[in-house]
């Protein structure tokens, strides 16, 4: 369940380093005995037992399988007044210095509880398509909804940007691009705002691509197209999508919710035609099509080869950049694809002859290899992307599987087993640093196992809480997923030991014991979305064998334990691991012609997020940006990591 809440890209915003204050906010570190420790334990346990029953999967691991474990009568009982009971008779045989701090935990959690739900009511607007009656235009209103960029002015020096301008067609991002050149302004395309470094910083002419130029699906001139082109959109497998589309609409226009009986249904009984998808996404879908691609993420999804994810450049066929000339200084238009392209250069280059300057611009058709890949994933730095042809699939349902293991396990026959499996289409792998609470893995990390499969099933209507899609985590769990969020990172700051503790014992709620069926889109939602604010660190390391993933495991163990002893620096959620193949893009983290190690390491930060009220009072996980630029600089040096050019790592200015 903690796992679920803080993995992947989330909420928190790209932030100016200098002036960052990574430093614990009011919280003082207090030493406590073991039966204090105890009684803390078993009070917050028996809050979750009395609030919700998910925060009661999570701690009854704490009464069963950890040392400090109640009277063998009490940690066999599920009854809410026993555990209550119990703990009130620890309380009373304590000193009464251990009363007040079970009195500030207990009176935090409650203060927490009320200002969350001011929070959630906020931010549940968006509701979950789960009515077969909705109607269309609630769809429409539900994902093509304009994003809220209110918050901008606290992520970046916004009073530097020269303008901030919202184009809706193609010809008004010509126009406000030819009136920056103008005035001799720099231009940057800003997408969905979730990158976590300063990106998107300029003191020239901020172009809002994600409320503008964002229409999920454009009409493809099939006249233009050549053999390899038309092969693919005779299959409907080519998608042509304006580049601020997010990721969700996009789907939701390929295999509309409400045409399928919630993604229950494959083919369409209008036309007898297969629904399609994206076959790789983000963990997180609300990020914009062109930013993911521009800064090389990597996805979830389709194999190209046996456990490995494709980067979402890989899927891109085609693309549509302007860019300013640099002798006319007139903003000029390139249609850039790879050597085999998919279009008729001829044909294209007649069609788009300048003839019309609003729908026939004058465009050049690049088909270059090295340019294609130079240009795709280049952070914006080559042009603006405009549109964007992509190949896609047909839908389907995936199974899911989640277990977790001990690392010596993994290390001996877990790991075979997955990679074995011929069925097993994708895997990740998530790790914990610290040691257990279970008597099983007392003395090992645990790991958890996540792997899909192509199933026959179908779904159920809803989709059970442990794996309820990321983006909807906070609905589904109505506040818990927050409320345990800001408690680990309040007691990262106060209590470090009691964190570990809830880290190691509550590792495994994600797990479930019977393989899930879910529609493919949905199960390949990896991240946890806006449910939970972090800073995130990500690199990609050439994978040459096992060996690697497990020389990795041991480096990551050792750097975090040095961490927690030299100054109490915690990572308040798992390392995720995934493998990657070849990519498309030479600046892209999934390396250029060569199988990749994905890393990725959120740690939970409330203190830059949309929640307003909780932020300043929650803050930080101590030292973050510490341990993230220690993190990043050690796989960097040793393996020759590359970055993730949207997640946190070192820049200057």
């Amino acid at each position: 369940f903690l796992t679920n809440q803080t993995m992947g890209c989330s909420a928190s915003n790209a932030i100016d380093q200098d002036t960052y204050d990574d430093q614990t906010p009011n919280a003082t570190q207090t030493d406590i005995n073991d039966d204090e420790k105890h009684a803390i334990c078993t009070e917050l346990a028996s809050l979750m037992h009395e609030d919700d029953k998910t925060w009661s999967k999570v701690f009854d691991k704490l009464y069963n399988k950890t040392d400090y474990s109640m009277d063998s009568k009490s940690s066999s009982m599920d009854d809410d007044d026993t555990i209550r009971m119990n703990f009130i008779k620890r309380m009373e045989e304590m000193p009464g210095a251990n009363k007040v701090i079970y009195d500030s935990v207990l009176k935090w959690y409650l203060d927490l509880k009320d200002i969350d739900d001011i929070e959630d009511e906020k931010y549940c607007e968006l509701d979950e398509i789960h009515n077969n009656k909705i109607e269309e235009e609630i769809y429409k209103k539900e994902h093509i909804a304009e994003f809220d960029i209110s918050s901008l002015d606290e992520r970046m020096p916004i009073s530097d940007v020269w303008k901030l301008v919202t184009p809706k067609t193609r010809y008004d991002l010509e126009l406000v691009m030819k009136d920056a050149v103008d005035n001799n302004k720099k231009i940057k395309a800003m997408g969905s705002r979730y990158g976590f470094t300063n990106i998107t910083f300029t003191d020239g002419c901020l172009i809002d691509m994600v409320n503008g130029c964002c229409n999920p699906h454009l009409e493809i001139n099939k006249n233009l197209l050549n053999d390899y082109g038309s092969s693919i959109f005779n299959k409907n497998n080519l998608h042509l999508t304006e580049s601020g589309a997010s990721q969700k609409s996009i789907n939701c226009n390929l295999w509309p919710p409400h045409l399928s009986d919630n993604r229950r249904k494959l083919k369409n009984e209008l036309n007898n035609e297969w629904f399609k998808c994206l076959a790789h996404t983000t963990g997180y879908d609300e990020l914009s099509i062109g930013g993911v691609v521009s800064v090389g993420a990597s996805g979830h999804g389709h194999i190209e080869e046996h456990g490995m994810n494709g980067s979402i450049a890989s899927d891109i066929r085609s693309f549509c950049l302007l860019t300013v000339d640099s002798n006319s200084n007139k903003i000029i238009y390139k249609q850039i694809e790879a050597t085999n392209g998919i279009h008729n250069k001829q044909q294209f280059e007649s069609y788009y002859n300048g003839s019309d300057l609003k729908q026939r611009p004058k465009i050049e058709l690049i088909q270059n290899d090295d340019i294609f890949h130079a240009v795709i994933s280049s952070a914006g730095c080559m042009g603006v992307i405009y549109s964007m042809y992509i190949e896609v699939i047909d839908a389907c349902f995936l199974s899911e599987e989640r277990y977790m293991i001990s690392l010596k396990e993994f290390k001996e026959s877990g790991w075979k087993n997955v990679i074995n499996n011929k069925n097993i289409l994708s895997h990740q792998q998530w790790l914990l640093p610290y040691k257990t609470r279970f008597k099983l893995f007392k003395k090992d990390y645990p790991v958890i196992i996540t792997t899909y499969q192509k199933s026959d099933e179908i779904p159920p209507n809803k989709i059970p809480y442990s794996v309820i899609p990321p983006n909807n985590l906070l609905r589904a769990s109505n506040s818990s997923g927050i409320i345990v969020a800001a408690l680990i990172c309040h007691l990262s700051q106060s209590m470090p030991w009691l964190c570990k503790l809830l880290l190691s014992s509550g590792v495994d709620g994600v797990c479930h014991d019977e393989p899930i069926v879910m529609p493919y889109c949905q199960a390949i939602l990896f991240g946890n979305g806006n449910a939970v604010p972090n800073q995130t660190s990500g690199l990609g390391i050439e994978y040459e064998n096992e060996n690697t993933l497990f020389n990795i495991f041991d480096d990551y163990i050792e750097i975090m334990e040095k961490l927690y002893d030299e100054n109490k620096s915690l990572v308040t959620a798992t390392l995720a691991t995934r493998f990657i193949a070849p990519s498309f893009g030479f600046l892209s983290m999934a390396n250029y012609n060569k199988y990749t190690l994905w890393l990725e390491q959120p740690i939970i930060d409330f203190k830059y997020s949309k929640y307003k009220i909780l932020g300043p009072s929650i803050g930080s996980t101590p030292n973050t940006i510490n341990t993230l630029n220690q993190f990043n600089k050690y796989f960097i040096n040793k393996y020759n990591g590359s970055p993730h050019l949207g997640l946190y790592f070192e820049t200057n200015k």
